[in-house]
């Protein structure tokens, strides 16, 4: 799964693999649909979070529309500069998701 480098670049190898994973799991990007799924009982994110996904689904979409579209860009080009963005946009929520569960750890 992963090379054998040192432990100093296993975060790069980390990167990759869940880059080429996500551009897999993203090959619908292209019908792209508004509209959110149901969210289980118990798992209903926070407004702080809601709105970062909603803020990110909402570039990523006109993103991947202007690359593909616009710049007549190869649909796999866009596809994996829009999967390398959303990495990021995830990164970024898990943070807020960490920083809002110490702010519950804190208060309790």
């Amino acid at each position: 799964m992963f090379s054998r480098r040192s432990a100093q670049n296993s975060h790069v190898d980390v990167f990759i693999f869940i880059v080429s994973e996500t551009v897999e799991g993203y090959s619908g990007v292209a019908a792209w649909k508004s509209g959110r799924k149901a969210t289980p009982k118990g798992a209903a994110p926070s407004t702080a979070c809601r709105s970062i996904a909603s803020r990110a689904n909402e570039r990523l979409h006109a993103r991947y529309g202007h690359l593909a579209r616009e710049k007549h860009k190869n649909a796999n080009k866009a596809k994996v500069a829009v999967v390398s963005e959303l990495v990021r946009w995830i990164w970024v929520i898990g943070l807020r998701v960490q920083e809002e569960q110490r702010g519950e750890g804190a208060a309790a």
